[in-house]
């Protein structure tokens, strides 16, 4: 199994699945406030690191489809695509979406951890491509079976790691921009405060 390339920011694809009310809701492997804390921290950091977002989103009803406004409120402008089964690469336009992004490295986060994040990470190793999920911005049932996704994931050579450090490792150093306002969100997020405090 080849070794898991340093992520860089030219090369990655954030893809965020079902951060949404809906699938917010079942989760119990960890607290929900924190997951939603979490995915915004995630968004705003995208957003200053000019890292490419890509939102799948499943055909839910009613308000359970409405995306997390932690997520919202920081990417309005994302691309969506709608994924029919459980693994977005069974969805041509999740295909294309990635094929069009020329990004090699998916960096992964959403609900369910076990399901639609685990199974979409996989096929991404499948097609020949990197994949890492962010473990603090993901979700499901319950812990056993978060316990057993982490490891049928690394198994497969997906790299887990947490948002803080995909950010430390996208940015390298925090002395050039954004580097510093950067820094001040982690060190805000440890504090407790808000991540959209200024």
């Amino acid at each position: 199994m080849a070794a898991f390339e340093s992520l860089r920011r030219e090369s990655v694809l954030v893809v965020l699945v079902d951060l949404a009310e809906g699938p917010l809701s079942s989760v119990r492997s960890t607290d929900r406030s924190e997951l939603r804390r979490n995915a915004g921290l995630l968004a705003g950091t995208c957003v200053l690191l000019n890292v490419p977002v890509l939102i799948a989103r499943a055909p839910l009803p009613g308000d359970a489809a409405k995306m997390l406004a932690e997520v919202q409120e920081h990417l309005p402008k994302a691309q969506e695509v709608e994924h029919a089964t459980n693994d977005c690469w069974e969805s041509p336009a999740f295909v294309e979406a990635v094929r069009e992004s020329g990004r090699t490295q998916l960096v992964f986060a959403g609900i369910a951890t076990d399901v639609g994040v685990g199974l979409t990470a996989l096929s991404t190793i499948r097609a020949g491509l990197q994949a890492a999920v962010l473990v603090d911005v993901c979700g499901t049932l319950n812990a056993r079976v978060e316990q057993a996704a982490w490891l049928r994931l690394q198994q497969a050579g997906v790299t887990l790691l947490g948002w803080s450090s995909f950010v430390g490792e996208v940015q390298r150093e925090y002395n050039s921009p954004p580097g510093p306002e950067l820094l001040r969100l982690i060190r805000r997020s440890t504090e407790g405060g808000s991540p959209h405090e200024r």
